[in-house]
């Protein structure tokens, strides 16, 4: 803009210069000066107008702090955005304080929030919206012209000089600036839904890890319960008390416990990997992941409002909601544009060959003979009735989620309880009475052994079906807009600490088997 402007005052400058120091007579020259400058006034005028209208301008972080406030309202967590909200390095910083401790889902949740490498792409999608927001306020630059000719016999140069601006989009001007702050707004609704998303996938991958850990560990007790039953069996065969079947068969068992101990270690493996990813970190083995799942929430959940709920909450609803209002502002102004899509004022000076000048008003539009417009409407209703009707159909789907969601949550609070009150004081109760009989010569240590091997088959199901519900209760939060109460932490079950231990890496009971094998071969 600032060449055109010096080409246009070098042009008027070179003008005056050379009619100045030509034959001409004083009053042709006075009077070609002021034509001149009444001409050129208008032009740079609107110019510098249009150079002060592309002065508009938004921070990095416009819009940031609501995406912020809305994920902490949700999450309970805070979100950053690297280099705006929080420098590298204080990312760096807190992401070793966080790996110094064994992670707990909520850690997790922080963790991802903070380093999650996707989330912080996704955030810089608000500056392309910020700087799309910035460009419809602005006016479509006007159309310049020049036309330079020279006659054939010499003499002055004939120069024509235009500037046209298109009419509908100084009109248009306020209605884009609406349909921009909607489309912005859109933006950062679904930056937020991103960041719920992605809360969700790390609290499952979360609890898939640390369940995974924790059935591992139970896997290798059952490995060492499992050895000491073969050990035995060869001593019986040796013994001549068991058929070459009977020892066959417990070599089988054996083997078939340690090929699920392997199974359960690449697992465990598998889910740290796919947890790292979400946490953004290079090496899984930077992390450690609590032992134990919680225990589940005093009380259930109830079913009564989470379908209203989940309407008003849920941002990818909110989206498309946006999305229709924004074809139903646009729609307007698609009809006025049909009329007219190419209509422009301006003004066109002209300077003759005798150094004289023309200037007067410039007026283009097309005629709609072939395209009158229609088709263009047409398609903006379209698209607003389809809009409507995907409204509609995702309300319908969000509803029937929740529902699923709801029941499999309750199933899965009737399966750990079960586990919980029944079948694990269940095995517990008959390893106690083994563990009394074999004391009394009435039972011989294979049976006990085997005994404590289905106990411990029972306690990986316990977890499994505890991993289950955390699960559902997280898909749960995330069907619902994420507003449910988040547990309080509890203690590990005091019953299942009694069996496996509460540490990271609990010691095989290795006292019961040892007693029990040294008692057999005595």
């Amino acid at each position: 803009m600032k060449f055109f402007i010096e080409l246009l005052i070098s042009f008027s400058l070179l003008d005056l210069k050379t009619h100045q120091s030509g034959q001409l007579s004083p009053r042709l020259k006075k009077r070609r000066e002021g034509s001149a400058m009444r001409v050129m006034h208008p032009l740079v005028l609107c110019l510098i107008v249009a150079c002060i209208g592309g002065c508009a301008f938004l921070p990095r972080d416009a819009g940031f702090s609501d995406v912020e406030s809305l994920v902490a309202e949700r999450v309970g967590e805070p979100l950053h955005w690297a280099g705006v909200s929080l420098e590298e390095e204080a990312i760096r910083l807190r992401v070793e304080a966080l790996l110094g401790e064994p992670l707990s889902a909520a850690g997790a949740v922080r963790l991802a929030l903070l380093n999650n490498p996707s989330l912080q792409a996704e955030l810089e999608e608000m500056g392309i919206a910020r700087a799309d927001l910035v460009r419809a306020g602005l006016l479509r630059n006007p159309v310049f012209g020049a036309t330079l000719r020279f006659p054939e016999g010499g003499g002055g140069t004939n120069l024509e000089l235009s500037l046209v601006q298109e009419f509908l989009n100084v009109v248009q001007l306020p209605m884009r600036r609406r349909v921009a702050v909607k489309s912005f707004e859109q933006v950062k609704l679904r930056t937020v839904d991103t960041a719920l998303t992605l809360v969700a996938d790390t609290q499952d991958a979360f609890y898939v890890a640390q369940a995974s850990l924790w059935v591992t560990e139970i896997r290798s007790l059952i490995v060492d319960v499992s050895e000491a039953m073969a050990d035995v069996a060869e001593r019986l065969h040796h013994a001549g008390n068991i058929t070459d079947l009977d020892l066959a068969k417990e070599k089988t068992r054996y083997q078939q416990v340690r090929l699920k101990h392997m199974q359960a270690q690449a697992h465990q493996a598998l889910a740290q990997e796919q947890l790292a990813v979400l946490l953004g970190l290079a090496e899984s083995s930077s992390m450690r992941i609590s032992p134990r799942l919680p225990e589940l929430p005093p009380t259930a959940i109830s079913e009564s409002g989470l379908e209203d709920r989940a309407l008003a909450q849920r941002l990818d609803l909110a989206a498309v909601r946006m999305e229709r209002e924004i074809l139903l502002e646009s729609l307007g102004g698609a009809r006025l544009a049909a009329l007219q899509p190419d209509f422009g004022l301006g003004v066109e000076a002209e300077r003759e060959t005798d150094g004289s000048w023309l200037a007067g008003p410039k007026i283009r539009m097309n005629l709609p003979v072939f395209d009158g417009g229609g088709t263009a409407v047409d398609a903006k209703e379209g698209r607003l009735r389809e809009a409507l009707r995907r409204e509609r159909a995702m309300e319908v789907q969000i509803r029937s989620e929740v529902r699923q969601a709801w029941v499999r949550l309750q199933h899965g609070r009737q399966e750990v309880d079960h586990y919980q009150q029944v079948l694990v004081p269940l095995h517990a109760r008959i390893m106690e009475e083994s563990q009394l009989q074999y004391n009394a010569m009435q039972l011989g240590v294979f049976q006990l052994l085997n005994t404590k091997r289905e106990q411990l088959e029972v306690g990986a199901l316990h977890v499994d079906a505890r991993k289950n519900y955390w699960l559902a209760r997280s898909r749960l939060a995330r069907v619902v807009g994420g507003l449910l109460p988040e547990p309080e932490p509890l203690p590990v079950d005091d019953e299942l600490e009694d069996l496996f231990g509460a540490n990271p890496a609990p010691p095989v009971n290795t006292g019961f088997l040892s007693d029990s094998l040294e008692r057999f071969r005595q």
